[in-house]
């Protein structure tokens, strides 16, 4: 009696395919390491391929031998420059905000070239008293303190759900007068976007008082190596 075998039983230089694709055991029997890459190839030079073109390696599926992460421009937690998400609109969140006594609190630090932007704070516990705020860039090259508010304004006893937001051509810093709502008008008091130069940006309070409040950037980084952090 002849015995036939299926596709899946047919040896390749001898070997069973169910032992190149994987063994069960904890040490394959097949060594791959001189298979090359070679996105028209075999099933496990196409694999090959694909796990180059993730981890850096001699494939030709990536410009300039790139990664996943190199093309894409982003790794997690920092940007990689020549990416293509490096110019997509981004959000970073500083969730614990302070109102402090005429001392800037550290909510965002930007870093490797400008950002557009645009920031909003939401209180997520009210202010325990009177103080006045506005926001301030720390630039680093030139060392320079900027204000981005025409003047600090008063934020006193300011509920939880209070929006902060800057409006105006002077970015006026604007509370919402109703809570966990703000509805923008696009001609007269939409909020600002802001071109802002690498360096630190921060809430400056009048007076220490209790109270949260969770600040967000809104961005989309001019430089191919820009991006926004939350500050500790």
């Amino acid at each position: 009696m002849r015995l036939t075998r299926t596709p899946w039983q047919i040896a390749a230089d001898g070997i069973a395919a169910d032992t190149i694709l994987g063994a069960d055991n904890a040490n394959n029997a097949f060594a791959s390491t001189s298979v090359a890459a070679n996105e028209d190839g075999s099933l496990i030079e196409r694999l090959e391929q694909i796990q180059e073109a993730v981890n850096i390696g001699t494939g030709t599926s990536l410009a300039a031998n790139k990664s996943l992460v190199d093309a894409l421009g982003w790794n997690g937690s920092a940007a990689v420059a020549g990416g293509a998400l490096n110019y997509l609109p981004r959000c970073v969140v500083k969730s614990d905000g302070a109102v402090l006594n005429g001392a800037l609190d550290p909510l965002f630090t930007i870093s490797g070239g400008p950002v557009y932007a645009k920031i909003f704070g939401l209180v997520t516990t009210v202010i325990g008293g009177a103080a006045n705020m506005s926001l301030q860039l720390t630039t680093t090259t030139p060392a320079a303190t900027v204000d981005l508010n025409a003047a600090p304004v008063a934020i006193d006893n300011d509920a939880a759900g209070t929006i902060y937001r800057n409006v105006g051509a002077t970015g006026v810093f604007t509370p919402s007068t109703a809570l966990g709502i703000v509805i923008e008008d696009p001609v007269t008091v939409e909020s600002c976007w802001y071109v802002l130069a690498p360096g630190s940006l921060g809430a400056l309070g009048s007076a220490a008082q209790t109270g949260v409040i969770a600040w967000y950037m809104y961005y989309v980084p001019i430089s191919p190596s820009a991006v926004v952090v939350a500050a500790a």
